[in-house]
């Protein structure tokens, strides 16, 4: 008596049947001749970068986020290590004064101000990188950390919405356990719409390169809200209870 096929035999049996025959399994950059007309944005916005930039903030403003913008001639690392000592002493009013100060971060390759963590560390402020998260020593320092520090893959003038792909030196440890999400946000990553992105994504071909490095998307939209136990709102209830954006011109 055999044994009857499951439904992973099934599945993998599909799969080398593609392979063997020589099909496509991944689409192509060029898109299908049904598939060039423009999609309809759901949401969109307009205007130049500064106008996009002024339009995601408020955008994000609206979902209970915050942000400021990095004035002309003023370094970005100053306005971030502003912001961490002032979460810092709001948390803990007997922090010790000089003490290091752990932050959850993304490697500094990825982020999107150059030496970073070197700039960060004369100020007291040491960046954990997460690369590994499977051993429970690991795992309780990632978890005991309160601020997290991230780029951004995207981010979306009409929604306030940001895209993080996870990968290499991009944890999503980094975005999902602190109570604090610190964004750092180049105007040269904002775009009207997801739509747009998408578009943009196609035509310069890095569409492809972009979600096959990454196992998948999180789209965040402010602090993370429940309002599932007597339809009262909750901040930080699945992730970050402040999500603040730093923006700055990177041109």
């Amino acid at each position: 008596m055999t044994d009857r096929p499951t439904a992973r035999d099934e599945i993998l049996g599909r799969v080398r049947r593609v392979v063997d025959a020589g099909g496509v399994v991944f689409r192509g950059d060029a898109p299908e001749a049904a598939a060039t007309a423009r999609r309809m944005a759901i949401t969109t916005a307009k205007g130049d970068r500064p106008s996009l930039a002024d339009q995601f903030a408020n955008k994000l403003a609206k979902v209970l986020g915050s942000y400021e913008r990095v004035d002309p001639g003023e370094a970005v690392v100053d306005v971030v290590v502003r912001r961490i000592n002032t979460w810092v002493s709001e948390m803990d009013q007997s922090a010790t004064k000089g003490a290091t100060i752990d932050v959850l971060s993304w490697a500094a390759e990825q982020l999107p101000v150059a030496a970073l963590d070197e700039h960060m560390a004369e100020r007291g402020i040491r960046l954990v990188v997460p690369h590994e998260l499977h051993d429970s020593e690991t795992r309780a320092r990632a978890a005991g950390t309160m601020i997290g520090l991230t780029g951004v893959t995207a981010a979306f003038a009409s929604t306030g919405t940001v895209a993080l792909a996870p990968g290499p030196g991009r944890s999503r440890a980094a975005s999902l356990l602190p109570l604090y999400h610190l964004i750092l946000l180049p105007m040269s990553r904002i775009y009207p719409s997801v739509e747009e992105w998408l578009d943009t994504l196609q035509r310069t071909g890095r569409q492809s390169d972009l979600f096959r490095e990454c196992t998948q998307m999180a789209f965040v939209t402010g602090p993370s809200k429940s309002a599932d136990i007597e339809l009262t709102l909750a901040l930080g209830v699945h992730g970050p209870q402040v999500v603040h954006a730093v923006v700055f011109d990177d041109t």
